[in-house]
């Protein structure tokens, strides 16, 4: 039997492919194909997969991700807008540099002062989508006072409410990280 999809929310194609991969170790599903681009699910099983452990499951893997069967609406609607010019997903401000994109990107102008901030640097994240997921989670954390994760240079700063040990520190945000986005160091 074979079952199509839509889904909806991915952020890049990195995340397709996690889902995809989960999805293929699963025991009811024989095979299955994610097309990030044209946001097609197609599930080849034995037996009818249940709709809703489907979703429930791929929302472990990627929390914002819909799925909705192929022909079917849904009443759930959420709207992305991203950038008209260049359609990257983010916007331009003020002063541009070149990142080897193709596209002009502002400078970082979300850096935090230099006063009791800690860089990391930070490896492994497939997207800027991704990246903003962490420093979300980041900036949730009881010790954090501020954070800034740019991902295209690969750092991550980090302001916290008080002093801390430096291991503990670490320790906490990799643990927060790992929450996230297995695989980043």
């Amino acid at each position: 039997m074979i079952k199509k999809y839509k889904i909806k929310n991915l952020d890049c194609a990195s995340c397709a492919q996690k889902v995809e991969d989960q999805l293929n170790k699963r025991d009811d599903i024989k095979e299955c194909s994610l097309n990030f681009a044209s946001e097609l699910l197609v599930i080849e099983s034995e037996k009818e997969i249940d709709f809703q452990s489907l979703q429930t499951f791929i929302q472990n893997i990627e929390p914002e991700v819909i799925l909705q069967e192929k022909g079917k609406h849904s009443h759930d609607h959420k709207h992305h807008h991203e950038h008209e010019e260049c359609g990257c997903g983010h916007e331009h401000h003020h002063e541009h540099e070149e990142c080897g994109c193709g596209h002009e990107h502002p400078k970082d102008y979300r850096s935090l002062d230099n006063i009791g901030v800690i860089t990391y640097s930070i490896r492994g994240l497939d997207c800027a989508s991704c990246a903003m997921k962490v420093e979300t989670a980041i900036k949730k954390m009881d010790m954090v006072e501020d954070a800034v994760l740019n991902f295209s240079t690969e750092t991550l700063q980090v302001k916290l409410k008080e002093n801390q040990e430096n291991d503990v520190v670490f320790n906490a945000l990799q643990k927060t990280i790992d929450n996230i986005e297995d695989g980043v160091i």
